[in-house]
Order: structure tokens, then C-alpha cells, then sequence
């Protein structure tokens, strides 16, 4: 019996590939923002489990304002609500990012 041919290096190389291309999509994604968007962002992370009355009133804005703002973001980075805009922050970590 033949031993099973490995194919790691390629594998890997595809891997490396691919992450590339998720850091590349989410930069692109990232520079859709505003300014003020990536503030809100940042906010959303730092003030984890704030609810959106709490986090409009630390970001100075109306609750309409913010969730006009979470509009713009969601379809700017293809997000579809709130916790997986968290996930992808942290993941990428905004919460830090000047």
C-alpha cells in the first residue's frame, strides 16, 4: 500500500491565499466608512451590550441618528445587524484603530 501523498505546502499556500483576501475585503470595507461611522464602530465595541439609546447618548446623536448610521454601516460592509458587526470589530480589532 501506497503512503497517502501530502499536499500541505499548496494547501497552506491557499489558505494564506484566501486570509489575504478576507484582510483585503475588510480593508476595502473599512475605508467605505466615514469617519464618524468607524467612531460609531468603535463605540459599539468599547461599550459592548450598551443598549442604543446608552450608545447614541455617548456618541452625542438622537437614537434615529445611530440607527441610521447602523443602516449605512450593515450595507457598507455587508453586515446583517448588530452582534456581527461586533464579531467583525473585534475580529479586526476596530476598537483600537485610530
Amino acid at each position: 500500500m501506497e503512503a497517502p501523498v501530502r499536499h500541505e505546502p499548496v494547501m497552506l499556500r491557499e489558505v494564506i491565499a484566501g486570509q489575504r483576501q478576507c484582510e483585503l475585503a475588510a480593508n476595502e470595507g473599512i475605508s467605505s466608512l466615514t469617519s464618524r461611522e468607524r467612531d460609531i464602530v468603535r463605540a459599539l465595541v468599547r461599550y459592548d451590550g450598551a443598549n442604543g439609546r446608552t450608545l447614541a447618548a455617548q456618541l452625542g446623536m438622537s437614537d434615529q441618528t445611530l440607527r441610521n448610521h447602523f443602516s449605512a454601516i450593515y450595507r457598507k460592509l455587508g453586515i446583517p445587524n448588530r452582534s456581527g458587526l461586533v464579531a467583525y470589530a473585534t475580529r479586526l480589532r476596530l476598537d483600537s484603530a485610530a
